[in-house]
């Protein structure tokens, strides 16, 4: 689980980045989503926790060849663990 819970810290981050990129300097918006993804712990979607602070459960799934990956039923986003 810990493999899992880094790569969802991790995609709270590039999240955050990416709101930060698409924003002004300084906005409340971009700040708002870099506090979220600070503050990110448990088994829910990155994207939504920082996205619309809303914490949506993951559907963890694992591939016949043995790849876990997990993927959000609210907004889609997915990824590998």
């Amino acid at each position: 689980m810990a493999d899992l819970l880094d790569e969802l810290r991790e995609q709270a981050r590039i999240c955050a980045n990416e709101i930060a990129r698409t924003q002004p300097s300084g906005s409340e918006v971009a700040f708002q989503a870099d506090s979220r993804a600070k503050r990110f712990a448990g088994i829910h979607c990155p994207t939504c926790w920082v996205k619309y602070d809303r914490a949506v459960p993951l559907e963890i799934r694992e591939s016949e060849h043995g790849t876990k990956f997990f993927i959000c039923k609210h907004c889609e986003s997915s990824g590998v663990f």
